[in-house]
């Protein structure tokens, strides 16, 4: 199932890739799609192509696959295309089928520049491979009938490999040795921060003693081609898909059990951590009995201060407009500072 994407620990589970080229190549007539998800994303899909059943629904699937989790599922079982007369005509909707308005797609979703230039980057080199397999075969000297039989997708899939794109950063952090600090984190629908999340990490102090543990429930392009652009890159860097959706806290159960940290922290899409923030953490552990460690947290409703921070306290009061919790009780005046108490409170009270 294509939202088994990301796993590339199985070697029977479609990759983020494959799933791409299958988009690409998917005949109308092997599209099951539930009715209701039909009748309430149809107003969204552009009405290109509107006497080509094709052009629709194809559509429709780059719109699901893009920006949605679990909506769709495609299988690569299909082992042959259409009669030729028919084929003829799918191929030259997918020729004319416009790679810019699937880009007019990602450049109009709310994520940041660096995931659109991942995922056009991903799209375009498979859009031209794609072609490239197809008129190969198409060119070949074949009766109907042998086309009929004669196609799968194995060049296709062994050529997937080939395609490549840089996640656009850099940093020496990578892991060197066995890692003292598993950072583990679920993503579900996270393209809209996946790109910064991963930025943040990837420059902590000390991270060439930490890695990555990442699990994606379901799928989503936007936010899996970034995950594997940087997977690819950084071998710290290890995530894990699931067919299913099991909820957050199993997910996060699932990358401990795969992770080989002696300290373990979870690290949250919509958080972004002060540069020293794991290795004042694990200097605390190592020199204390101490079994768990934490600090002050400041919330902000403001996304563009989720960038990698380096603040001081003082720069949190001054930056922040939100609450400051479990900060100590010696911090300037002038500003709230909520604590555990206040916490366990609100619990009670809501």
């Amino acid at each position: 199932m294509f939202n088994q994407a990301i796993n590339k620990q199985e070697s029977e589970t479609l990759n983020v890739k494959e799933i791409a080229a299958l988009s690409f190549l998917s005949y109308d007539s092997a599209f099951l799609i539930n009715k209701e998800l039909v009748i309430s994303e149809f107003n969204n899909v552009k009405k290109i192509l509107s006497d080509n059943l094709f052009g629709v629904f194809n559509n429709m699937v780059w719109h699901l696959i893009l920006t949605q989790t679990s909506q769709v599922k495609l299988s690569r079982s299909m082992a042959t295309l259409p009669a030729t007369k028919n084929f003829e005509s799918h191929l030259q909707v997918m020729r004319s089928y416009s790679i810019e308005h699937i880009f007019e797609l990602i450049n109009t979703s709310v994520i940041e520049s660096e995931t659109k230039h991942i995922t056009k980057s991903f799209i375009n080199q498979i859009n031209c491979l794609v072609k490239s397999v197809i008129e190969e075969y198409f060119v070949r000297n074949l009766n109907d009938t042998e086309r009929e039989v004669g196609f799968s997708f194995k060049k296709l899939i062994n050529s997937i490999d080939e395609v490549k794109v840089d996640f656009p950063f850099y940093t020496l952090n990578d892991l060197n040795e066995t890692p003292r600090v598993s950072l583990v984190s679920s993503l579900f629908r996270g393209q809209r921060y996946v790109y910064s999340f991963l930025e943040n990490l990837l420059v902590l102090e000390g991270a060439d003693e930490h890695e990555i543990i990442i699990v994606s429930p379901g799928f989503n392009l936007l936010q899996d081609c970034v995950l594997l652009a940087a997977s690819d890159k950084y071998k710290k860097i290890k995530v894990f898909g699931l067919s299913y959706d099991p909820g957050i806290y199993n997910c996060w159960n699932h990358a401990i059990k795969n992770a080989k940290g002696t300290y373990i922290s979870n690290a949250n899409l919509d958080d972004r951590r002060h540069k020293d923030h794991v290795a004042e953490l694990v200097a605390a552990l190592d020199n204390s009995d101490a079994l768990v460690a934490g600090s002050g947290i400041a919330v902000t409703d403001d996304e563009k201060q989720l960038n990698p921070i380096g603040y001081t306290t003082t720069d949190l009061i001054n930056h922040f407009s939100g609450d400051f919790w479990y900060f100590s009780n010696d911090l300037p005046q002038g500003r709230e500072f909520k604590s555990l108490e206040d916490f366990l409170s609100y619990k009670t009270n809501h």
